[in-house]
Parts: C-alpha cells; sequence; structure tokens
C-alpha cells in the first residue's frame, strides 16, 4: 500500500549525504579515455554502465553536439524501451528523411510513438541536426510525464535570458527547472538555443533516472566477497544474495576508483547490474541507510553463493498414480514431418498404433504409461494427452425449475423454430439473399442422426439429406465373422433354420452374427428395447453377403422382425454409397427404430450398425437443417452423421479426434460439436483444441462448438471450445422464446442459467457468440413423437453452423473467398451484446445474421495479428485475467504473422490505458505494449475489449479480453462473514466473489427470502471454476414457502469462490416481477488464515531516495530471478496492485506529503495457500 507517514530527520541527511557521495567517478573499467577530469564524467560512466550511452574507438567525445537521432537512442534506453527499438528497427519510420535503414530508425519510432520526440510539420525528422537545450528539455519533460502549475518559478524570473526562451518552451522549462533536471550556467543563463553537447546530455539523462528511482538497481551491505571469483554477496533489505562483478565493472571505494579487494565486508553499495545479471558499478557508501525491514514470512539467513539452482528432474516419473506397465490409450499431436518417427517409438516399445492421420500428426495410441510419460518430452511431440470420457448430459427446464410447462404446440412443432430464427434474423438475412444453406455440408459430431425422420431425408432442391454416417463408437458393432453355406433356399445357423429367398452368395459362403439388446445401453445401462416389446433379451440374427464379388461382402440382412426370414428384409449397403436404412418397429409401426450400416468389413467379419440411441444428434441436425414439418435454420444444407457418443450419452476423446480428422478429409466445411470435455487446466492446449486448430488452418474448415452447460459460474468452458480456431456458443433466450416453449413472461433476454461462461483459463473470450439455447427440434422416431424441447449451449450450437451454411451459400454464389478465420470474425464482429452481461460472459453477444453479411462484404483484408500476455496464473496467456489480484499494470504482445509491416491504433477499452496509442508493428516481429488497468473500486466483475486497429482496414484487427474480479475478503476482520442484499429480474443471476483464505473446513453460502418476494436458489463454485454445490429454490414454491436454502462446500482450496443467485424464470406464474434477498456467505474452521510458506523466487529493491512533497515522484521496483540475477519477468505487488515487471522492473509514480511516503511491495506466490513476502521501504521528502 501507498501511504504517507512521519519519518526521522537523520535519514533524509543520510540520503543527502548518499546522493552527494557518490557522485565523483574516475575513469575505470567502463570510462572512456577523454573523460577524466571531465565535468561530466560520472554521469557518463554509469550512464556507459547502463549501457544507454556508448564511446567511439574508446572515446566518448563530451564536448560534441548530440544529434536528434543520437538524443532518441539515449532517451529511449533510457526509458528502458531499447529492445522495442531493436524490433522497430528497419521499418518504415514516417518521416521522409529518415529511411528503414538509418541506423536510429527503431528509436526514432519509438520515441515518436510515446510522445516523446516528434518531428516537424514539413514530414522530416532531421536526424542529423544538433539537438538544442530548449528541445532537449521539453523531451525529458516529456518522457517524465511532467505538467507545469503556478507555484513553479517564471524562467524570465530565474534566468537572465529567459526572455529568450520561445513561448513553446517556457512551460518545459519552468517545470523541469521545479525539477532539478536543469539548472542553467554559472552566469545565470540557460542559452535555450545552444546545442546541448554529449557530456550535457549525459548529465540530463542521468537526473531522468534519478526522477525515476532507476540510476541503481540495487542497494544493501557486502556480506561476503571472494576477489579471485569476483563474487560479492549482499544483504538487500533483509535477502542474503551473491553475484558476480564483471571483468568491466567500475568499483567505487569512496571518493576513489579502486580494485575490489579494497572491498570490506559491512561496507554499504549501490550496484548496476547487466541483463545478465553481473555488476557493471558499484559503489561504497559511508552510511547505513534503515529504510526497510526484512522480508517476511522469514528472515533470509542463507549464504548463497552460486549462481544457480537445481531443478528436480520429473521425466519418467510416473505422477498419474498407474503402473508404468499398464496400458493406457493416449492421443498425441506431433510436430511437422514427424508421426512415422514417433509411431516407430511407440511400436518399438510395445505400443500398438490404434489410429493416425499423418496430414494432421494425429496419432491414437494404446502403451504403457512410462512410455508416454517419456514421450512428453520428445521434441518431436507437440502434446500428449490420455483417453477419457465423455459425457451429454440431458437439461430439464421442467426440472430445474421446479415447475411444469405445457407450452409446446405439437400440432405445429415449426412454431419453436420459427422464433429462434428470428432471434439471429434468419428470415430477414434469407429475405434479402433468397439462400437456404443449399451446396454446404454440416457434420454433426454427435450421437448419430435416425436416417429415417421425414425432416431429414432432403434438401429444399431434392437431394438427399444426411451424406454420410460414420459410427467412431463401436457401439453398433457386430461380429459377422462365423460362416455357413446356404441350402437351397435356407441357412441353418446356430439358432435355427432361416429362409433366404433369391439371396444369394457368390463365393456359395455367408457370413452371420447376432445383435443383442442386453449388449446395447441406454439411459439407464439396461440395453436398448429395439423392438419397444419391453423384453431387453431379444436377440436379432444379421446375415452378410458377398453379392457381386466372391469374399468381397457388401450387403447385409437383419431379421428385425424375428420370423426367422431374411428374404422379406430390406437389403443394406453401406450408408456412406447408398441411401438404405431399415427398421425395427413396435406399437403398430408407430414407433420405429431406424438404422443405417455404417461399414461392412470386406471379408464380412464385422459390420457397423449406425443409429441414434439417445436423441441428441437427431435434435442438433434438426435445428442446423431440417427441411420438412420443420425447418432448420439451413434446411437447404446437408447433414454428416458422425457418431462419437453411444446410447447413454458416453464417449471418449479419442473418438471424437479421429471425427473431428474424418470430417476434415471427407470435405465437410462445417462441423459442429455440440459436445465439451470437462473443463480442465488445459486452456487452449488440449489435444482436440490443436487438432482443431490445425484444421481450420491448413484444411479451411470451420468449427462450431458448444460452450457447455457447466454455468452459470465463470472460467467452465468445455475444451475444445475454449480452441482459438473455435467459434464457441455460448446460450441465451428472448421473451418470445419463453412465451413460445415455456408460456412464461419474462420481459428481457438473458443469457441461459447454464450457459457456460468465459473467460478461459488463459484470459481469451469464450464463449466468442451467443444463440438460442431452446427450441423443439427432431427426434428419433421411436418415441411415437417426431419432435421435442430440448435445451443447452448444445441447441445452440447448430443455430450457428445453419447460419454459418447460409452465409457461405451466398459467399460462393457471389464467388467471395471466405476463409474460417474470416467466418467467425463476420460472425463476432456482427455479434448484439445483451444489456446487463459482460463480453466475458457473453463474448461478442447474440448471432445477428444480417450483420455478419454485412461484416463480410465489409472485411475485405485479414490482419494476421496473434496477441499474448501474461497473467498471474498463466505465464503466456491469450487475454488479461485477473482473479485473485487487483492489477495495476501488465504487457500485451502484439505479434505480426503477415508480410505487411503495420502500424495500429490501441484502445484499452473501457478502464485500461495502453501505454502508447499507436504501435508501428513489423512484419513477423513482436512488440510489447505495457497496459494500466484502471479497475472501478466497487465489487463484482469487470470485463472489457482491448483492441488494435489498423486504421487503412475495415475493422479492429486484434482483440484482447480483459477481466478482472473484485471480491470481497473473508477476513478475521468481518469474523468471516459477509451478508449481503440483493435484487433480481425472472430469469437473471447476480454473481458475488468471495477471497477464501487457507484452513477453512467448511464455507457456507445462505440465501433467504421474505415471504412472497421471489423465488431464488444460489450455485456454489470453487477458485477453479468447478462447481461445488447448488440448492432448491429459497421463497415461493408449488408445494409453498421455503425461507432459506444453503450451498456448502468442505474444506474449500484457498482462493477466489464464486456465489451465483439465480431468479426463477417463472416468476410470472406467482405474479412477481422480482427477487429481494438476502445472502450471507461465511467460513468455519480452527485454523482459518494459516497460510504456508514458500521459498522466494526474486530478489526485490528500491533504491533510497528523497521525494519532494506534494509534487509528482516516481519509485521503480527493481526485481530479479534469484537463481540467474537476470530481470524477473513476472507479477509483483506493489501498493495492494499487481504489477508485471518487463525488463525487470516496475516504475510508477508516488505522491508524498511532508513525512515522505511508504511503499509495500509483496511477492506473488504461485498459489493462494502461500504466503506472500513482504518488503516495507519508507522515502522521506525533502
Amino acid at each position: 500500500m501507498l501511504r504517507t507517514r512521519r519519518f526521522k530527520t537523520f535519514i533524509a541527511v543520510i540520503l543527502v549525504i548518499i546522493l552527494i557521495s557518490y557522485s565523483y567517478i574516475p575513469a575505470y573499467g567502463m570510462s572512456f579515455s577523454d573523460i577524466s577530469g571531465y565535468w561530466a564524467k560520472d554521469s557518463i560512466t554509469r550512464l556507459a554502465s547502463h549501457q544507454i550511452v556508448a564511446g567511439y574507438n574508446g572515446k566518448f567525445n563530451p564536448k560534441s553536439g548530440v544529434t536528434r537521432a543520437e538524443f532518441a537512442a539515449m532517451i529511449v534506453r533510457a526509458v528502458g524501451l531499447a529492445d522495442q527499438a531493436s524490433v522497430a528497427r528497419g521499418s518504415a519510420t514516417g518521416y521522409r528523411d529518415v529511411d528503414a535503414g538509418h541506423w536510429a530508425s527503431g528509436f526514432i519510432i519509438i520515441a515518436r510513438e510515446m510522445g516523446i520526440i516528434s518531428g516537424y510539420p514539413d514530414g522530416t525528422f532531421k536526424p542529423s541536426a544538433m539537438i538544442r537545450r530548449d528541445e532537449i528539455t521539453s523531451v525529458l519533460v516529456r518522457a517524465l510525464g511532467l505538467t507545469p502549475d503556478d507555484t513553479m518559478a517564471d524562467p524570465v524570473g530565474v534566468f537572465a535570458d529567459g526572455d529568450s526562451i520561445p513561448a513553446w518552451a517556457l512551460d518545459a522549462v519552468r517545470t523541469a527547472y521545479d525539477y532539478r533536471l536543469i539548472s542553467g550556467f554559472p552566469d545565470e543563463r540557460f542559452y535555450p538555443a545552444q546545442n546541448a553537447t554529449r557530456g550535457e546530455t549525459a548529465v540530463l539523462i542521468e537526473r531522468v533516472l534519478e526522477q525515476l528511482g532507476e540510476q541503481f538497481t540495487f542497494y544493501g551491505a557486502i556480506q561476503y566477497i571472494d576477489v579471485t571469483s569476483g563474487l560479492i554477496t549482499l544483504d538487500i533489505h533483509g535477502q542474503v544474495e551473491s553475484f558476480f562483478l564483471s571483468p568491466k565493472a567500475e568499483v567505487r571505494i569512496g571518493d576513489l576508483s579502486g580494485p575490489a579487494d579494497q572491498l570490506k565486508a559491512g561496507t554499504f553499495v549501490l550496484v548496476i547490474l547487466d541483463e545478465n545479471g553481473y555488476i557493471n558499478f558499484l559503489q561504497t557508501v559511508n552510511e547505513k541507510v534503515v529504510n526497510s525491514g526484512a522480508p517476511s514470512p522469514q528472515s533470509v539467513s542463507q549464504d548463497y553463493r552460486g549462481r544457480g539452482t537445481v531443478l528436480q528432474d520429473y521425466r519418467g516419473t510416473n505422477l498419474n498414480g498407474i503402473s508404468d506397465d499398464e496400458l493406457i490409450i493416449a492421443i498425441i499431436m506431433t510436430q511437422k514431418n514427424t508421426i512415422g518417427e514417433v509411431a516407430g517409438i511407440v511400436r518399438n516399445r510395445g505400443g500398438i498404433i490404434k489410429f493416425t492421420q499423418e496430414d494432421f500428426g494425429l496419432l491414437i495410441v494404446e502403451a504403457a504409461d512410462s512410455l508416454l510419460e517419456q514421450l512428453r518430452y520428445n521434441p518431436m511431440v507437440e502434446e500428449i494427452v490420455r483417453d477419457r470420457q465423455v459425457k451429454v448430459e440431458p437439461l430439464s427446464v421442467n426440472e430445474f425449475e421446479n415447475e411444469e410447462t405445457t407450452n409446446y404446440n405439437s400440432s405445429n412443432p415449426g412454431s419453436s423454430l420459427n422464433v429462434t430464427k428470428t432471434a439471429i434474423k434468419a428470415p430477414e438475412y434469407v429475405n434479402l439473399t433468397n439462400c437456404d444453406g443449399k451446396n454446404q455440408i454440416i457434420a454433426v459430431i454427435d450421437t448419430g442422426v435416425d436416417p429415417g425422420h421425414p425432416d431429414l431425408q432432403t434438401t429444399s432442391d431434392n437431394k438427399r439429406k444426411i451424406v454420410d454416417w460414420q459410427d467412431f463408437t463401436g457401439e453398433g458393432d457386430v461380429d459377422t465373422s462365423s460362416t455357413v453355406k446356404p441350402d437351397g433356399k435356407n441357412v441353418h445357423l446356430a439358432n435355427g433354420t432361416y429362409y433366404l429367398g433369391d439371396i444369394i452368395s457368390k463365393g456359395n459362403k455367408f457370413r452371420y452374427g447376432y445383435l443383442r439388446e442386453v449388449d446395447l445401453q441406454n439411459a439407464s445401462d439396461r440395453g436398448l428395447d429395439l423392438n419397444f416389446n419391453n423384453n431387453l433379451n431379444d436377440v436379432f440374427a444379421i446375415l452378410v453377403a458377398d453379392s457381386k464379388t466372391t469374399g468381397i461382402y457388401d450387403t447385409v440382412y437383419v431379421d428385425t422382425d424375428k420370423d426367422k426370414d431374411f428374404s422379406d428384409e430390406k437389403p443394406l449397403r453401406e450408408f456412406s454409397q447408398y441411401t438404405d436404412y431399415a427398421s425395427f418397429s413396435g406399437n403398430s409401426g408407430q414407433d420405429l427404430f431406424n438404422f443405417v450400416i455404417t461399414r461392412i468389413e470386406q471379408d464380412g467379419s464385422i459390420i457397423n450398425l449406425g443409429f441414434d440411441g439417445n436423441d441428441h444428434g437427431t435434435h442438433v441436425a434438426g435445428i442446423a437443417a431440417a427441411n420438412g414439418k420443420i425447418k432448420g435454420v439451413a434446411p437447404g444444407a446437408q447433414i454428416m452423421a458422425l457418431k462419437v457418443l453411444d446410447a447413454n450419452g458416453y464417449g471418449n476423446l479419442s473418438t471424437i479426434t479421429q471425427a473431428m480428422s474424418y470430417a476434415a478429409a471427407q470435405g465437410a466445411k462445417i462441423v459442429n460439436l455440440s459436445l465439451g470435455l470437462p473443463v480442465t487446466d488445459e486452456s487452449g492446449g488440449s489435444v482436440p483444441s490443436k487438432l482443431l486448430n490445425n484444421l481450420t488452418e491448413n484444411l479451411g474448415v470451420i468449427f462450431v462448438v458448444a460452450a457447455g452447460n457447466e454455468g452459470p459460474g465463470l472460467t467452465t468452458v468445455a475444451s475444445p471450445g475454449d480452441a482459438a480456431g473455435a467459434l464457441s456458443v455460448g446460450a441465451f433466450i428472448t421473451p418470445k422464446m419463453w412465451e413460445t416453449d415455456y408460456g412464461w413472461d419474462v420481459p428481457e433476454e438473458n443469457l441461459w442459467f447454464f450457459s457456460s461462461a468465459g473467460p478461459r483459463k488463459d484470459g481469451a473470450m469464450s464463449p466468442t457468440i451467443v444463440a438460442p439455447g431452446n427450441a423443439v427440434s427432431t427426434v428419433p422416431l421411436r418415441k411415437g413423437d417426431n419432435y421435442s424441447l430440448s435445451e443447452g449451449t448444445s441447441m445452440a450450437a447448430p443455430h450457428v453452423s445453419g447460419a454459418i451454411a447460409l452465409l457461405l451459400e451466398v459467399a460462393q454464389r457471389k464467388n467471395l473467398k471466405v476463409h474460417p478465420v474470416l467466418i467467425r470474425k463476420a460472425i463476432e464482429s456482427g455479434g448484439r451484446p445483451i444489456p446487463g452481461y459482460s463480453p466475458a460472459e457473453q463474448g461478442y453477444g447474440v448471432l445477428n445474421l444480417p450483420m455478419a453479411w454485412a461484416e463480410i462484404l465489409s472485411l475485405t483484408e485479414l490482419r494476421e495479428i496473434e496477441a499474448k500476455t501474461n497473467n498471474p496464473d498463466v505465464s503466456t496467456a491469450s487475454g488479461i485475467y485477473f482473479r485473485e489480484y487487483t492489477p495495476g499494470k501488465t504487457t500485451i504482445y502484439l505479434t505480426n504473422n503477415s508480410v505487411k509491416n503495420l502500424e495500429l491504433n490501441l484502445n484499452g477499452g473501457m478502464w485500461a490505458k495502453p501505454g502508447q496509442e499507436t504501435i508501428l508493428l513489423p512484419a513477423g516481429k513482436t512488440r510489447a505494449v505495457d497496459m494500466e488497468l484502471r479497475v472501478p473500486e466497487q465489487k463484482g466483475l469487470f470485463a472489457s475489449v482491448i483492441t488494435a486497429d489498423d486504421p487503412s482496414t475495415y475493422g479492429n484487427d486484434a482483440t484482447v479480453l480483459s477481466t478482472v474480479i473484485n471480491p470481497y475478503e473473508l477476513s478475521a476482520e468481518n469474523k468471516y462473514s459477509i451478508s449481503l442484499e440483493g435484487t433480481a429480474k425472472p430469469a437473471r443471476f447476480q454473481r458475488y466473489f468471495f477471497k477464501v483464505p487457507p484452513g477453512a473446513e467448511i464455507i457456507e453460502a445462505r440465501l433467504n427470502v421474505p415471504e412472497g418476494k421471489g423465488r431464488v436458489r444460489v450455485f456454489l463454485y470453487n477458485q477453479a471454476g468447478r462447481m461445488v454445490n447448488e440448492t432448491e429454490f429459497a421463497g415461493i414454491n408449488p408445494n409453498g414457502y421455503r425461507e432459506e436454502v444453503t450451498a456448502t462446500g468442505n474444506y474449500p482450496s484457498a482462493g477466489v469462490w464464486e456465489v451465483v443467485v439465480y431468479s426463477s424464470a417463472g416468476l410470472s406464474s406467482y405474479n412477481l416481477k422480482k427477487s429481494d434477498y438476502t445472502l450471507d456467505v461465511s467460513l468455519s474452521g480452527k485454523n482459518i488464515g494459516q497460510y504456508q510458506k514458500k521459498d522466494r523466487n526474486i530478489i526485490i529493491g528500491i533504491i533510497p531516495r528523497v521525494l519532494s512533497a506534494g509534487k509528482k515522484n516516481y519509485i521503480t521496483v527493481q526485481a530479479r530471478d534469484r537463481y540467474t540475477k537476470r530481470p524477473y519477468e513476472g507479477f509483483i505487488e506493489i501498493g495492494g496492485s499487481v504489477y508485471f515487471s518487463r525488463g525487470g522492473r516496475v516504475t510508477l509514480p508516488v505522491t508524498a506529503d511532508e513525512n515522505g511516503a511508504d511503499i509495500t511491495v509483496r511477492t506473488v506466490p504461485g498459489s493462494s495457500v502461500y504466503r506472500s513476502w513482504e518488503f516495507s521501504f519508507s522515502m522521506p521528502s525533502g
């Protein structure tokens, strides 16, 4: 925290002594041959140690003038942006007299971007012109961001030649004099028009460093010195650390330069470190400065005399609790052109290759866990993950709301989709463009699709609706390896004689097997009743014939009616080549279990029956493309049915990846994934996500992925919805949709309570768009009703897939080349935000088809810009996400992957401020942009979008989601209990966040509703975004009034927990328009607040200096890696806010009163269970 306090007078005196004592440095080590005896030699030497200035053949030429180009280089280095100048070098500068090849082009570009040095009205920079004293003064004031005020002396009265100072420079000179950046000459003149010398410039730049608190890296006391090796151990504010002197180190002992062997233990020193952690400059100080306490939670007494650290090598160690010899299935993404070598390693080590896709570098293997662990460290392996199970869960709003709704119109089932299509303005777009998705194929990766549904037979132009059907689950596999020869018109199978009629086998040998109901599973794990006779013991014979060529089996007969007669059965061939399907039937033919043959092994030993035993896939396909009694979003589109989930809704990661590869290889350009994997810590880095990105980039496939139904908590988006190449779709609902499908009066559109929310764990936006999350759509015919109402992000995704089919049809008709990136960006840019929800929850808002089409027409050129950043919990992130800490400043890295240099305008959104308004981004290069985050003080969720835009093209070229949570803190001060009152409208939810310390045994969220005042329930999410508990409704209920409900969690992990209060959508049933409630959140336990200790990994320091009371001051916190001594690139907490220490330092303004200012710096531990190391610095004023 930053606060003022009284500081003893003698400290200020000591500091003044220090500031005077270190000003005499002789030519030694890093000095120059021509500065001995020169009045500015001290500043020159220190700047050389900082690598801010350099000489010419061992000379500095201190009396020579400084060109504008030279000064641009000096000041840019001084403010720590030399690395950015190096990136920008070689690019067009924007000045007609400075070409891209100029040695200082990069420095000139950075100086212009930061507003430090600008050019002239005629478009020139005049790089070779000497810089004048008035010019250099103006630049220094701008570099420090200083502004004049009425208390500052008028330069006209201060300097004898003050009236000769140009009007444009008066304010700068006034400010510089007040801050002691300039003082004039002994004759009391300023000489504004006189050219500044290199020596004068060095002094002025060092005064800038002094103002910033960056003259030195660390201040400390020598504990140990080894002259032979150059090792010096320092006590830096209680941190005992070892460093080496560089070969060219400047050593200053008192008023004299001297060798290191004259240094003694106990001596206080100021040091300047180079980038590699070596001491370039060391100055002894005669007095001890007590401006900080030792770091807590424990003092540091170790004498670290080495520069490295030993990292434990976990390679080959099994961390999964699995025997090294146990074979497990894993999915491997390999580096380009290495799949054969990786597969060879697996085979040679006893593994089995189950699936390979060379074009995409995808392997699915069965191998020992020990081998898989070793492969993780193989450079040919990009990613490896163990296979795991996936499940789609049915949702029921009636069950959730504990209300029965009867508004579904069975006589007009199409009315539901008509309303949802209107919500995304599909009719408006269709009327505008006369499209329906013709010539587009949507791959539905799901539970399969009923091939016999009347609305899924043909497209609007009479093409077959389902063009392919594949089963990746093996659920429909039947062993037909038994053989039998015909006996006339009969065959004698194991369970009896069957009539063949005219069925023939060219080889005079049939294959056969049996389909058993008990081998199939429904939602109750009891088998599937295929013929609707309430008996799960039925067995159906299957005959396979080689009808055309001997030994090549191509036709299947299934005895669906169990009459031991194959002649009355429909001959079935592989569905991908033919449109054959057959049915089991019941209830006098009203119930039909339709199926296809997806695969016949050439030798007839195995066949596969494809069917949707779950309903989910058929429902999804209907929303996207039904063409019958109901009309999907794109009735002219075709469907590729790819089954990856069985009748019980279960599937595996491995089958999903196979289906994704298959869809892309078979030419599908739209792939719908209305499923998701459980939320993991692999944001954007899971194998499905990487494969999806690969297929999008290389084959032009657009993946539409349901965000998941783990909402309403934050950070609950499922993989691969977290992939950068996916359109991740959340679910919303309009008042008309509520009325049509549920009969409730809900006045506002809302996100569905179940819709998973972002951001991703790495801060990126997901979902990126929302679409209708409920609809009446097609279901398999086995239930006697062809349609049903379902809810979920699974229903939202096919709305988007169908919409993309409409967009692609029109684009192709107009010969527009549309890459998936363009489609995705157009849909996102055309989204309509829902009021009351942040972009972290809804992405860019509701899908709006006409706006998406307008964006496609406008987005004539796409910039390939990648944005990355750093978060406290994720080292390389795609978005800014602060859940545990209050942010102060972070850094965004923009990479230009195109072949053209770009100049971008930066906009920080609602509460982020970029360090510069524009940035030049050279082709193939990465630039860093500091971003100051000014988050509101109130508690809650704050999300905004940062943009980078090339003004010469349409639309933003890069976006970064910035999400910050400001939680309530459960602490000893509030007895670990907080009570809040709230109000929520129907179907709306309110989010609350609570910082939980370690050691609690129970967290409790209790919700109370006054009688007759509403109906709400509560969801409890842990620090990782996983739901721990949810309650029933408190308040009015169908069975009476319930005063309160409570959600609890046992042994809550430390971190920020989320409590979501949801107000019932059915309030209108009780004549209510809102819900009033009281939320009480509390912790209990005996050891609350007991943090664990963790070794410190960084060195923290602030150089003591005297601050100016009532004026703008700066302090710089230096941070170095404890083991490498290189600049620490990570987060540190200063004054209660977290800052990213780019280049190993954080500079920020601080205000001091007459007593000075106190600065508290803390480390940011990697986990909430650890206590931060804390350092307190007291800076006096004078």
